[in-house]
């Protein structure tokens, strides 16, 4: 199965990880640019105009792209997620639902919207990275708050 890292939030993780735990479900911001699927972005270049437009002068569209389309796209139901803070691994979830934007923004700072239903599991997050490769799949970058990270693990190895 596929393993991935989420960067929980840039300035407030720990609010950021008690509405996770309390909501059930993963978030990422960008908020301002609407629902993916029914503004019909298709691409993770679609998506980088998109806050660019949004968000001038915001100097990380280029990592919001393709971390918003991993959320909407690549990341599956049944895939895992280590979540970290700025410098440690904390918590790892299993994705549970598709891609959802929420127009209630989260109570915290930031533009939180697109949203995964989650479940929290009791697998160590810190093991799981190591076990995942500790770095991110090709074609991904450690910057993005949402990375593939470079290697499958078998259920067998949880």
């Amino acid at each position: 199965m596929n393993i991935w890292r989420l960067v929980t939030h840039h300035t407030d993780p720990d609010a950021m990880l008690s509405w996770i735990r309390q909501n059930q479900r993963i978030a990422i911001g960008w908020g301002s640019i609407g629902d993916i699927e029914a503004n019909a972005y298709h691409s993770a270049g679609a998506i980088g105009a998109a806050i660019r437009q949004h968000y001038p002068s915001s100097r990380n569209s280029g990592l919001g792209g393709p971390s918003l389309w991993n959320l909407y796209d690549e990341l599956k139901n049944d895939d895992f997620v280590i979540l970290s803070t700025i410098k440690r691994r904390v918590l790892v979830v299993e994705i549970k639902r598709d891609y959802e934007y929420v127009a209630q923004k989260p109570p915290f700072r930031g533009e939180y919207q697109h949203q995964r239903r989650i479940k929290i599991t009791q697998i160590d997050p810190e093991k799981l990275w190591q076990a995942a490769g500790a770095a991110p799949a090709a074609g991904q970058n450690i910057r993005y708050t949402l990375m593939k990270c470079a290697d499958s693990v078998s259920e067998d190895s949880l």
